[in-house]
């Protein structure tokens, strides 16, 4: 809801957007997973996925993503040091996430408790990390951005397409190929060899 209301502000300048923006964030800033000291998200209940069920309160990595780039543009519109520090925040989370380290490149685990190497997933962290340097100066930031994208480029198929996850023990319903539906742009600069 926070991106929906930024998006109307960005538009209509109407301070009402704002502020209804800025409850929202305020919103999760105060519902963050009880259990870690950084900013991170978990589903209130259980849920499930085909062959497995995810637990609830256990933080949901694309769920931090999507907050964070709400938090980065609240601080882009505004340049409310807050929001920036939230944001900062939520990297460092998926600073501490399990990587898988290749000579192609990094990825960030889908997942804080096991290395899970889902393309999705690490392309939007390394959007968020990116994101966040951009305005914070991080190198540390920067360079796993970059080795993520080199990791999920590195595997992009000819047609354009990448599969769900580089484990070949992956459920067959999740080993497909599909294309990065991300809103963030980084997915879009893979060259192919």
């Amino acid at each position: 809801m926070a991106s929906g209301y930024l998006a109307r502000y960005r538009a209509t300048r109407g301070a009402i957007y704002l502020s209804k923006a800025e409850a929202c964030l305020d919103w999760l800033d105060h519902h963050k997973a009880r259990k870690f000291e950084k900013h991170s998200w978990s589903k209130p209940l259980r849920f499930r996925q085909p062959r497995r069920i995810l637990h609830q309160r256990r933080p949901h990595h694309r769920v931090d993503r999507f907050n964070g780039f709400a938090y980065i543009e609240a601080y882009e519109l505004t340049s409310a040091t807050r929001w920036i520090e939230i944001a900062d925040s939520i990297c460092a989370w998926i600073m501490n996430l399990p990587r898988e380290r290749t000579d192609r490149g990094n990825c960030i685990s889908y997942q804080a408790h096991v290395q899970s190497s889902i393309h999705n997933s690490n392309m939007l962290g390394a959007a968020m990390l990116a994101s966040t340097s951009k305005h914070t100066g991080n190198r540390d930031y920067a360079d796993v951005a970059r080795s993520a994208i080199e990791y999920s480029c590195s595997r992009q198929r000819a047609d354009g397409s990448w599969w769900y996850g580089e484990d070949p023990k992956l459920p067959l319903d999740r080993q497909f190929p599909h294309r990065l539906q991300s809103r963030q742009p980084l997915a879009l600069h893979c060259k192919h060899r």
